[in-house]
């Protein structure tokens, strides 16, 4: 995916998540927010005969060494829906960082020491 550019308006925040995070193989906890932005015409999608276009959200992490990413959607509902998974995106960085709620609990249960 090419880079963003940063002269186009992400949105207003709508929602936010603070955990905290440490890398694999180390013990030091670190705060992140993940921040999710309202949903806008996507200006890279084609428009459908019937009119209808795509829509996306931008998610941000703060705090953390992450990529902002275009979460995609049919509808404002969808994008914001898929945006808002944020168990789904944490999973996919899983193999290098293990999450926290705020409180040091572990985030995702199967990372619970057995």
């Amino acid at each position: 995916m090419p880079p963003r550019d940063r002269s186009i308006d992400i949105g207003p925040l709508v929602a936010e998540r603070a955990l905290l995070y440490s890398r694999k193989g180390s013990d030091e906890k670190r705060a992140a927010v993940f921040q999710v932005h309202a949903p806008r015409p996507d200006p890279g999608s084609d428009s459908e005969s019937d009119g209808s276009r795509g829509y996306v959200c931008i998610v941000c992490f703060k705090g953390i060494d992450l990529p902002s990413l275009d979460v995609h959607g049919i509808d404002t509902l969808h994008a914001l829906a898929q945006a808002c998974d944020l168990d789904v995106l944490l999973r996919g960085v899983k193999s290098r960082f293990t999450f926290y709620w705020p409180g040091g609990e572990h985030y995702f249960d199967e990372d619970e020491p057995a």
